[in-house]
C-alpha cells in the first residue's frame, strides 16, 4: 500500500498527524506502517518520541506521544481507547468515510482519548506481475484464496481487480481466525499452499501444508516458512509452483518405468528366459533411463522478467 490521503480531524494539522502515526509505527513492519514511515520521509519530518508503546497483533500500535496515549490502527482498536461511549463516536466516524468516499480504501485512524485524530486512506500498488501470477496458477487448477485482516470493502475490491473469485474472499480476519480457516480447508481434504509476508501470517504459515514467504517479509513469517522468494517476484512463487508439478510428474515416471521394468524382468531372469549378464545389462540401462528422466526436473521454464 501507498499513502494516498489524510483526512485531518478536529482541526489538527495534517504533518503534525502524520510525524505521529509515523512515530508510532516504527516498531511496526506492517505494510501500511512501511507506508506511513515513507510518507513521512518523503516529507521530510521529524519524529516525535514514543514511550510505552505496544503492538496489538492484527490491529495496530498504541503509544505516548508528546504526553498523550495515542492509538493507530483499525478503527475499532483505535477507538477502543475512547474514554465516552464509543459507539456514536464510530458511527459518525462510519460516516465521515461515506463523506470522504473511503468506504472501499483501506483507511487507518489515529485516536486518541476523545476519538478520532485522522483517517489515513492508503491506495494499493500492486507487486509487478500479481494478476498474471493469480491467473497462472488458477489455469493450473490452484484455486486461489485471498484473505486479509483488512475491511471487507477494500479486499473485495482487490480480488475483483486480480481476478480472484468473490467466494474465495475472507476480510477482517485475525491471525487465529486465518489459521482455523487453513485447518478448515485440510480437514476438508485440501492440501493449502500458504504465501503470506507480514508478522500476522506466521500462525497460517505454520498452519499450512506448504508456506512461502517474500524476502521482504517479517522475520518471523520467513523463519515459519518452508520457502523464500529471495527476490520478491511473484514470478518466482509461479516458477515454484511449475517445479513441484514437473518434478512429481518425473518422480512418478521414474517410479513407474522402474516398477515396469521389475515386473517384466524379474520373472523373465527368474525363468531362466535371461541370462545374468543379460540382467545385469538391462539394469544398467533401466537406471540409466531413470537418472535421464530425473535430470529433466532442472530445467524448468522462466516466468518473463516483472
Amino acid at each position: 500500500p501507498e499513502l494516498a490521503r489524510i483526512v485531518p480531524l478536529r482541526g489538527r494539522d495534517a504533518n503534525v498527524l502524520l510525524a505521529q502515526a509515523a512515530a508510532l509505527e516504527e516498531l511496526s513492519n506492517h505494510p501500511f506502517a512501511r507506508a506511513l514511515k515513507r510518507a513521512a520521509q518523503q516529507a521530510r519530518l521529524s519524529l516525535p518520541p514514543v514511550a510505552d508503546a505496544v503492538i496489538a497483533a492484527a490491529a495496530g500500535v498504541e503509544g505516548t506521544v508528546g504526553g498523550k496515549r495515542l492509538r493507530i490502527g483499525k478503527p475499532d482498536y483505535a477507538l477502543g481507547l475512547v474514554t465516552r461511549e464509543p459507539q456514536p463516536v464510530a458511527a459518525r466516524l462510519l460516516r465521515r468515510l461515506e463523506q470522504e468516499k473511503l468506504r472501499a480504501a483501506s483507511v487507518v485512524v489515529l485516536a486518541d482519548h476523545s476519538g478520532p485524530l485522522a483517517l489515513f486512506a492508503f491506495g494499493e500498488v500492486y507487486r509487478a506481475g500479481a494478476a498474471e501470477f493469480v491467473q497462472r496458477v488458477q489455469e493450473a487448477g490452484v484455486q486461489i484464496v485471498l484473505v486479509s485482516g483488512d475491511r471487507r470493502e477494500p479486499v473485495e475490491r482487490v480480488a475483483r481487480e486480480l481476478g480472484v473469485a468473490t467466494r474465495g474472499v475472507y476480510a477482517q480476519q485475525t491471525p487465529e481466525s486465518k489459521r482455523q480457516l487453513v485447518a478448515a480447508l485440510q480437514a476438508q481434504g485440501s492440501r493449502v499452499a500458504m504465501l503470506g509476508d507480514g508478522l500476522n501470517d506466521a500462525p497460517v504459515i505454520a498452519q499450512a501444508d506448504v508456506s512461502i514467504a517474500l524476502a521482504e517479509g517479517a522475520a518471523l513469517a520467513q523463519a515459519r516458512a518452508d520457502f523464500i522468494a529471495l527476490t520478491g517476484r511473484l514470478a518466482d512463487v509461479a516458477l515454484l509452483f511449475a517445479a513441484a508439478r514437473k518434478t512429481m510428474r518425473v518422480v512418478r515416471g521414474n517410479l513407474g518405468w522402474a516398477f515396469a521394468y521389475n515386473v517384466v524382468v524379474i520373472p523373465l531372469a527368474a525363468l531362466g528366459h535371461l541370462t545374468p549378464a543379460l540382467a545385469a545389462v538391462g539394469m544398467a540401462a533401466s537406471s540409466a533411463a531413470v537418472l535421464a528422466n530425473a535430470l529433466r526436473a532442472r530445467t524448468i521454464e522462466m516466468p518473463p522478467q516483472a
